[in-house]
Parts: C-alpha cells; sequence; structure tokens
C-alpha cells in the first residue's frame, strides 16, 4: 500500500509538472498586440522575468496598467523579508552620507548611480517618483521602502533593469499614467519649502526638455514642433517669472491632447486652460493656419 501511494504521489508530481511546464511555455503571438502594446510586455518582463504570455495576460487583464499588472504578479502584500531587505538596503546608501534619518545628496548620488540614473535625463524624475523624493537628492525611508515594495524590487539588480525598463518605454501609450505620475512629482522636486507654490520659469523649461521629449512623451507633430514652440512662447513671455503648479500639469494634459489632434479642435477658451494656455493655443491656431496657407499656394 505504501508503495502503490508513492507511485501515485510520484504521478500527480510528474503532472503538475507537466502542466506547469505547458503553463509557462505557452505559446506568444506578437502579431496579435500593437506595438505599444508589445513595449508593455517586454518592459514587464525585464522587470519579473515572466514570460512573455504570462505577462500578456496579466497586462490584459491589468487593463495594461504596467504596476497594477506587477504587483498582481508578486502579490499585493510584501513578505516580511522583503521589507527587511528594503530596509537594510536603505540604510546601507544612507550611511555614505552625513544624514542619520535620510540618504542626503551623497548618499542618492551614489544610491541613483548604482541602480542606473543618469542625472541629466528622464531616469533622475523616475527614481524620483518611484521613492517619493521630497526634494531633489533627498530620500526617506518610507518612500524607499513603499515605493520599491510597491514594484516588489528588493534588490538593486532590481530596482536597476526597472529604471531602465521606464525610462526606454516611459512615452508609450499604455504607460501614461506612468508618464503622469513622473511629471507631476517633477514639480514637487523643485519646491524648496511646502509654502512654496510656484517654481522658476528656466527650471521648468529645462525639465520640459527632458520629459517631453523622447523617449519619454515625444512632443512634436508632423506639422508642428510642439515642444520647441512651446519653449519659445514661454520664453518671449519676460513676464512670466515663474510656473504655478496648475499651469505646469495643464502643460502635459495640453502636450498630449495636440498629439491626439495636432489640429487642436480640442482647445476652447470657454474650457478651464489657464491663460498661458489659451494664449499659446490661440498663436499656435494662427502658426497653423500660416502653415496650411502656405503649403496651399506652394501646390
Amino acid at each position: 500500500m505504501a508503495q502503490d501511494k508513492k507511485r501515485k504521489l510520484e504521478s500527480d508530481s510528474s503532472r503538475h509538472r507537466s502542466k506547469a511546464q505547458k503553463m509557462s511555455h505557452q505559446r506568444f503571438d506578437s502579431s496579435a498586440y500593437t506595438t505599444s502594446q508589445k513595449n508593455t510586455i517586454a518592459q514587464f518582463t525585464s522587470v519579473t522575468g515572466a514570460e512573455r504570455a504570462q505577462a500578456a495576460k496579466l497586462l490584459k487583464a491589468a487593463n495594461w496598467n504596467l504596476q497594477v499588472a506587477t504587483n498582481n504578479y508578486y502579490g499585493a502584500a510584501q513578505t516580511a523579508p522583503a521589507q527587511a531587505a528594503l530596509e537594510a538596503l536603505f540604510e546601507k546608501y544612507r550611511a555614505y552620507g552625513s544624514d542619520r534619518t535620510n540618504m542626503d545628496v551623497t548618499a542618492t548620488q551614489r544610491y541613483f548611480t548604482d541602480i542606473g540614473v543618469n542625472f541629466e535625463d528622464a531616469s533622475s524624475f523616475v527614481a524620483s517618483q518611484i521613492v517619493q523624493s521630497p526634494s531633489l537628492g533627498e530620500v526617506t525611508k518610507e518612500g524607499f521602502v513603499k515605493g520599491w515594495s510597491a514594484l516588489s524590487c528588493d534588490t538593486i539588480t532590481k530596482q536597476k533593469n526597472a529604471i531602465a525598463s521606464y525610462k526606454a518605454n516611459l512615452g508609450a501609450d499604455t504607460n501614461k499614467k506612468v508618464l503622469e505620475n513622473v511629471y507631476k512629482h517633477a514639480f514637487t522636486l523643485l519646491m524648496q519649502s511646502p509654502q512654496q507654490r510656484s517654481a522658476d520659469k528656466e527650471a521648468c523649461i529645462e525639465i520640459w526638455k527632458i520629459l517631453l521629449s523622447a523617449p519619454s512623451l515625444d512632443w512634436r507633430a508632423p506639422n508642428a514642433p510642439w515642444l520647441k514652440l512651446w519653449i519659445d512662447f514661454i520664453q518671449k513671455r519676460q513676464s512670466v517669472k515663474v510656473i504655478t503648479r496648475d499651469q505646469w500639469n495643464h502643460v502635459l494634459k495640453f502636450a498630449t491632447e495636440s498629439m491626439a489632434d495636432p489640429t487642436l479642435g480640442f482647445h476652447s477658451e470657454e474650457q478651464s486652460w489657464p491663460s498661458i494656455i489659451d494664449e499659446f493655443a490661440a498663436e499656435m491656431k494662427e502658426y497653423l493656419s500660416k502653415s496650411q496657407a502656405s503649403e496651399e499656394m506652394e501646390f
């Protein structure tokens, strides 16, 4: 009887292994997905190491929301060992600086360098948003542990892969929410105190050049180099010294909608756009009209 039971257990085990192997090697039909979806699948597999077929299934279920799919893959709850590992990792890098509570500029620079952050591109804003940096060059333990726990990245290697993947796909249609979160947090980084409500115009321009150009949101259209036109417009406004958070947020909204509708038909002064956006839209509609008239004359 004992031998029969043993043989049954071995048979069941073999059957389960066979089923698992079959599921893990499901055929992946790339032709069934858009380029944007395939980029998100690649991003998911880069972070998790999952098979493409499994990645596609989880992303579909999460309505192509990368963070939700990643959380579902690993499980919503973090284990105590994972949190302990993140806390230890934080303390390791905090010790490179002089602050006894948070990572200061020195410690953050060392940490960001180790996870592949380039301080001249979007990866610095991606990393800062993930760990919810309260200001440039500062990382708190709470933000560090919560941010990386949400992505189930408890090692430098996982974090480095996540940063590289997010940066490469930040402008993808399926990552609109990720870009929005990164973009909005970038404004927070410019605040020097909780009471501050606006940021220096020139500092904002430098961030727009990074977050509103490829590989982030490539803000341009065949008939208009939108980012260049916006920067030229805002620089000529000598009376504009600072940018408010509301103006900052609406620039991204305008950029996104102008890419979907380069004729700017979506814009109306009756809507709740900031006046600076209304002025830009009016000038750009005139620009588009002149461009079209010029093209018709040449034709």
